[in-house]
């Protein structure tokens, strides 16, 4: 008997499970139960809205692949995206919604077995971290803080999981990966236009983003007013602009792997643009982080061949250089002056080592359970810092994993991230041997963003509390990765003489319904 279910998306058509329905006929019963709940309300302007919004649901239902590419469309606009609070600290936003929606569409494709379930041990390591942040709140000053965060960092981990369920061909992983770098690149050269738009001025960030902040604009700084004067720092669509700044350095990397694996002169302008609004976005932040970030980034990418240095590039480089000084943003000496990079010039860097101090005191009181996942607030009794009562993170990803959940939490997580990094290694050696470039140059250039990531992460910023879940998509990238080059792998074995078998035993399909843990 022929299933009720039918979806026709790009991999293909053909039955599924007998679950009975449709996506499009629970997509118009929900417009007409929600249309005939809002129509006593009176308000005509909320029935249409919610119409519109409900139509947007039937596509994504019926293609949840269509709801992770808007998504990840959304993941740069996240903190301009706001549209309310459900508990402190916790927001709705777009990028909220497109992932809500995509995630009812993949459980509903699970259920009708129109799609299989992909597992990686990668995953059980974030559930693993969230046992230790879950124990970490027995004797924790705000559990309730403690929770929350607990959920944010649970939607993420889940987010992970549907990258690499939903996307499994390098077209796929293209596509999110253009996606991203098109919405990206835009913000960042926003980032530069928002110096001259009237009405985006904000007020100094001493912290991350607080209750009641605005969400984005011209950060006007004093935090270092008898060094380099007042600056006004553009945050682009971030929380910060040391998030901006890092963000640009990420894509940056991305961006020429995309570069350089086209020859089309009209796609190959597309990809130095978008590397000139990384470049514009860094420098307009004024931000110490994104400069280093690309003292790890343009190196490795010259070591791995995906920039090149050649004569005439010097000179339009240079001639680059000249033609953009009248444009340079005052204060600009805060990231150009190599002084400003030490404790005796900044009070930012001095500030930084008495944090880093103070966060290592608590490790000590606190080494196995931490203070609480969330509850970076006990800070406090180890750092005297009155002008920054909000203060959210030691700005050292593993010092605040450290002072949150101990040494439990960094074993895990370390793990997690040695694992990621082995994805990446291991992709480009089985596409080495496949000679497939496409492949071999997307784990490269991830891999480089991914590894600048992880260092500069440790002295700069927290990437557990921002979230930073565009390298959440970037590390969901590395299974994808993998599983693609081992089932390259696989078919090469059947054919006499193709290069890039397989040297190690054989997993199960990724595909298949139980996939093999490697």
């Amino acid at each position: 008997m022929r299933s009720l279910l039918e979806v026709v998306d790009g991999e293909g058509r053909g039955r599924v499970g007998a679950l009975g329905v449709r996506p499009l006929h629970v997509a118009i019963v929900a417009l007409g139960v929600l249309i005939a709940a809002l129509l006593p309300l009176g308000k005509p302007a909320l029935v249409i809205a919610a119409a519109a919004g409900v139509l947007v649901v039937i596509p994504i239902l019926a293609n949840p692949r269509l709801g992770l590419y808007l998504t990840i469309a959304a993941i740069p606009l996240e903190e301009v995206g706001k549209l309310g609070k459900v508990l402190p600290f916790v927001n709705i936003t777009v990028v909220k919604l497109f992932a809500l929606l995509t995630l009812c569409a993949w459980l509903l494709h699970l259920v009708s077995r129109r799609i299989d379930f992909v597992w990686r041990p990668e995953a059980g390591l974030l559930l693993l971290y969230l046992v230790a942040g879950a124990l970490s709140l027995v004797d924790a000053a705000e559990v309730g803080r403690g929770l929350q965060e607990m959920v944010i960092f649970a939607s993420t981990a889940l987010f992970f999981i549907m990258v690499f369920n939903l996307l499994r061909t390098k077209r796929q992983l293209l596509t999110a990966l253009v996606v991203l770098s098109v919405v990206s690149a835009g913000t960042f050269a926003y980032a530069g236009v928002q110096r001259v738009v009237s009405g985006t001025e904000i007020a100094e960030r001493v912290g991350w983003l607080e209750e009641g902040e605005a969400a984005a604009g011209v950060e006007i700084s004093n935090i270092e007013a008898a060094t380099v004067g007042t600056v006004r720092r553009s945050t682009g669509t971030t929380a910060h602009s040391n998030v901006l700044a890092a963000n640009t350095a990420f894509l940056f990397s991305v961006l020429a792997g995309l570069l350089a694996l086209t020859r089309r002169p009209i796609l190959r302008l597309l990809a130095l643009a978008g590397m000139v609004c990384c470049l514009v976005g860094a420098v307009v932040s004024l931000s110490r982080t994104g400069m280093l970030t690309y003292v790890i980034v343009v190196p490795l990418l010259l070591f791995a061949g995906l920039l090149r240095i050649t004569p005439m590039r010097v000179v339009l480089v240079l001639v680059a250089a000249v033609l953009s000084i009248p444009f340079l943003p005052e204060g600009v000496s805060r990231i150009l002056d190599p002084t400003n990079y030490f404790s005796t010039s900044s009070v930012s860097v001095s500030e930084r080592l008495k944090l880093w101090q103070a966060a290592a005191a608590a490790f000590v009181d606190h080494p196995f359970n931490g203070m609480g996942i969330g509850n970076n607030r006990g800070i406090f009794d180890y750092y005297h810092n009155p002008w920054n009562p909000g203060l959210l993170t030691v700005h050292s990803s593993y010092l605040q994993i450290l002072v949150e959940t101990g040494l439990p939490g960094l074993l895990v997580l370390g793990y997690f991230f040695q694992r990621v990094i082995r994805l990446f290694l291991r992709a480009r050696v089985l596409f080495a041997r496949q000679h497939d470039r496409t492949g071999f140059v997307l784990a490269t250039s991830l891999l480089i963003s991914f590894v600048s990531f992880l260092l500069i992460g440790a002295i700069a910023f927290d990437f557990m509390r921002i979230g930073f879940k565009n390298m959440w998509l970037f590390i969901g990238c590395s299974v994808v990765l993998y599983h693609v080059a081992i089932e390259q792998a696989r078919a090469a074995e059947h054919r006499p003489g193709a290069p890039g078998g397989l040297s190690e035993p054989r997993p199960a399909t990724y595909e298949g319904r139980r996939a093999h843990h490697v």
